[in-house]
């Protein structure tokens, strides 16, 4: 009884509170509107009687508004609520008040009446205690409420900010009479920092009133700072303010002080008046410091020829630039140039912290294949400079032609001063013109003779890596080196130039056009690399197709939503896959070698997996035929299956100890199918062919998936980006784990995760395994020697 009760007591207060929502609602915006005001600080400005003149006469608006409402309001009676409760239930009766009626007279019939109050009391159990419902869309259409209370959480925001929300509510009802008016009787003082513009910090208000004459108040202030004062009033007291002991500025009969002052070291200010009011405050400066940098890889060479290194750097208010720069070699000190600077790209959108790729084909330049030292340098506005070096060996092109490798000795002796424009034209003119086939050569000629014409012309030896001169011979040495290659590589690198250009520009039609001829270009020079088998890239231009059309799709997309940092790495990412193309490893005979056996290998586990899949579909079917995956009873598996599939095991064995044998990585992947291939035997022997074909599926998945692996051949792995080598390493580690979470598959005897182990430790492992392997494969072997290899071979 009581909870029904207090539900109708609900009601009451909800239809009241509708019935009045109106005046409500306005008393609710005109208190938001008073702490709005008040938290930023309206009565700061009033002082005393002025004060106390505003709250009187905000009081008596408020009184009056009450006294309006007060006609306007309308109360609804416990009465009035239970009649509309009972129109909302009934129309023919009125339970509720009905169990209240007492008989009238003493002639009333007992029974009828007991009756009559238990139909009631059985009405009362159908009951629904309906709530009505307030909205203030009928009061409030415009929504006004919204601009009310966002004013209202900004103004406690900034109060919480500035730590004045306390000071500036309670400010309300403190009123000191004894205070006259600041601008007439008493000298104002307004002192504000103003942080230098890179820190990105605001102006800070210095609170002279909260201080006293006893302490010496230490305020922390941002490095180059300014000190802003200005003192106000009409009174004749004079003022006296010192800065660093040395900058005294004074104040005379209303003469109101504006100071501008620079901090860039601590000090002291200190603020005297005429009635012997002194302020202390030590303005305390923290330093900017220095760019922080740090490898995040260490310098690498990429296909041969390209330098690449990743660097971090960090800084308290933020990174404006940064600069490589490769000092000059030994044998150069002639040169004019005292180094090789290269500009770094600077985020503008986390400037505190971010990450840079440099990725640059050094091959080319005049101080290739010498040691230098490497700068990596940033710097923060106030120029200060963080630095990070090392010791590298800037990559120079591996020539297979004897002519070529001739010519560019002739363009490094000739820099290093070692031989004379005499003796270099004379070797140039040997190496060319004694080679019949070169007379037949247009671009060769081209070459030859713009090289001649310009030793013709030359007194001396260029002493500067930016001659024209030391190019033409490069040029000329990579012209016989490469043939009709050289003229598509050109043509590319002026495509891929365009296409960086109008991405930089982010014109999206020109950036369309220049991707189309990018592909195009790609895929010629792809056509005459494949003539070449000895390239690294001769099994892999399926891979190659798929990684640039993702990278020029993602490329694309990003132009239209994606960040520039985003940008700029899927950028990298296009350029090292071009620069991968355009310098394909060659492979030597031992390489070509192992590339036959690994097709050999990819075509056994074709095989393998066809015929797996034939037992997998076998033992589906086997599974369907019992019941739709129900259960077996033990050992009413299929025996051919069941040898089928630990012959396909054992097959799979000695093809993984065949790609051990020819110093071929055997892949992860193979192992975990021999596990799977290994539990669909068990649980075809023990007669649950639904387990065995889930097993199955997991030995068919991981064999497609060492297939894959296989034919990504890994000297093209090297000559693609790290981080997508980790990205696919790390998506197939996900894979695995997520589509298969038991045991048994995972091959240990405890469970959990297998740790992939380190490469200095994956050759000793793949001896282990072979070794195992081989052992388990004797026919001399007992059971039980090959049920204890077999718990090895789990736990490997």
């Amino acid at each position: 009884m009581l909870y029904n009760f207090l539900k109708i007591r609900t009601i009451q207060l909800l239809l009241n509170l509708n019935k009045n929502l109106k005046y409500i609602f306005i008393s609710f915006l005109s208190l938001l509107f008073l702490f709005t005001f008040s938290t930023f600080g309206f009565w700061n400005l009033l002082s005393g009687y002025y004060h106390l003149t505003t709250l009187i006469a905000l009081l008596a608006f408020m009184i009056f508004i009450l006294i309006f409402y007060k006609r306007k309001l309308s109360f609804i009676s416990i009465k009035s609520t239970i009649v509309w409760l009972e129109s909302k239930n009934y129309t023919n009766i009125n339970p509720l008040s009905a169990i209240k009626d007492i008989p009238a007279g003493d002639k009333t019939n007992l029974l009828m009446w007991d009756a009559h109050i238990k139909q009631t009391r059985a009405s009362l159990k159908d009951l629904v205690y309906y709530f009505p419902k307030i909205t203030l869309e009928a009061v409030d259409p415009l929504k006004v409420r919204f601009i009310f209370i966002l004013f209202f959480i900004l103004s406690i925001f900034w109060g919480l900010n500035n730590n004045v929300l306390k000071q500036n509510l309670v400010k309300i009802y403190v009123i000191n009479l004894n205070k006259v008016d600041k601008l007439k009787e008493k000298y104002n003082v307004l002192a504000r920092l103003k942080p230098p513009a890179y820190t990105m910090l605001p102006q800070r208000k210095i609170e002279i009133k909260n201080f006293n004459n006893e302490e010496t108040r230490k305020i922390n202030v941002p490095f180059s700072s300014e000190l802003l004062l200005q003192t106000f009033g009409e009174s004749s007291k004079k003022m006296k303010i010192t800065i660093d002991k040395k900058n005294e500025y004074y104040s005379k009969d209303n003469d109101n002080l504006n100071i501008n002052y620079k901090l860039m070291y601590s000090q002291n200010l200190k603020i005297e008046t005429k009635d012997n009011t002194e302020i202390n405050i030590y303005l305390n400066i923290i330093e900017d410091e220095k760019p922080e940098v740090k490898f995040l890889s260490n310098p690498e060479v990429v296909n041969g020829v390209s330098l690449k290194f990743l660097t971090e750097a960090k800084d308290d208010y933020g990174i404006v630039k940064g600069y490589v720069t490769f000092t000059k070699p030994f044998g150069f000190e002639h040169f004019i140039e005292k180094q090789l600077r290269y500009d770094l790209p600077v985020s503008k959108d986390n400037k505190n912290l971010f990450k840079s790729m440099f990725f640059k084909n050094m091959s080319s330049h005049i101080w290739a294949g010498n040691n230098s030292n490497i700068n990596i340098n940033f710097y923060d506005d106030l120029d200060q400079k963080g630095t990070i070096y090392k010791n590298i060996f800037i990559p120079e092109k591996k020539f297979t032609s004897l002519k070529a490798k001739l010519i560019y000795e002739v363009r490094t002796d000739l820099a290093k001063r070692k031989i004379s424009l005499y003796e270099a034209k004379k070797i140039i003119d040997n190496i060319i013109l004694e080679e019949k086939d070169f007379e037949f050569d247009e671009l060769i000629k081209e070459k030859y003779f713009t090289v001649i014409s310009k030793l013709n012309e030359l007194k001396k030896t260029p002493i500067s890596y930016k001659s024209s001169f030391y190019k033409d011979l490069w040029e000329l040495a990579i012209a016989v080196e490469e043939g009709e290659v050289f003229s598509v590589k050109k043509n590319l690198e002026q495509i891929e130039q365009n296409l960086f250009d109008s991405i930089n520009q982010r014109e999206t039609e020109k950036v369309s056009t220049n991707v189309d001829k990018f592909k195009e270009s790609i895929q010629s020079l792809l056509d005459i690399n494949k003539q070449d088998r000895r390239n690294s890239f001769s099994n892999n231009e399926n891979n190659i197709k798929e990684q640039l059309k993702k990278a020029t799709k993602d490329l694309e997309d990003l132009l239209k939503t994606g960040t520039k940092e985003n940008l700029d790495e899927k950028v990298q990412e296009l350029r090292q896959l071009a620069d991968s193309i355009k310098n394909p490893k060659k492979l030597d005979k031992n390489q070509l070698f192992k590339e036959q056996k690994k097709r050999e290998f990819i075509n056994k586990l074709s095989e393998l997996l066809n015929e797996q899949e034939l037992i997998m579909e076998e033992t589906f079917n086997e599974a369907a035929n019992r019941g739709k995956f129900k259960q077996s009873s033990e050992g009413s598996g299929g025996r051919t299956s069941k040898e089928r599939q630990e012959n396909l095991r054992n097959t799979l064995g000695n093809i993984m100890r065949d790609i051990g044998e020819s110093e071929n990585e055997i892949p992860q992947e193979l192992g975990r199918a021999d596990r799977a291939m290994r539990q669909a035997t068990r649980e075809l022997e023990g007669g649950r062919p639904d387990q065995a074909s889930n097993a199955q599926g997991r030995a068919t998945e991981m064999l497609r998936r060492g297939m894959e692996r296989m034919r990504y051949n890994n000297n093209f792995a090297q000559n693609s980006s790290s981080q997508k080598e980790n990205n696919i390493e790390n998506q197939y580690e996900k894979n695995f784990s997520d589509s298969n979470n038991n045991l048994e598959y995972q091959g240990t005897s405890l469970g959990g995760t297998i740790e992939i182990p380190k490469k200095v430790k994956i050759q000793k492992a793949q001896k282990i395994a072979k070794e195992l392997y081989t052992r388990y494969n004797q026919k001399g072997r007992s059971i039980k020697e090959k049920e204890y290899i077999k718990n090895l071979l789990d736990w490997y």
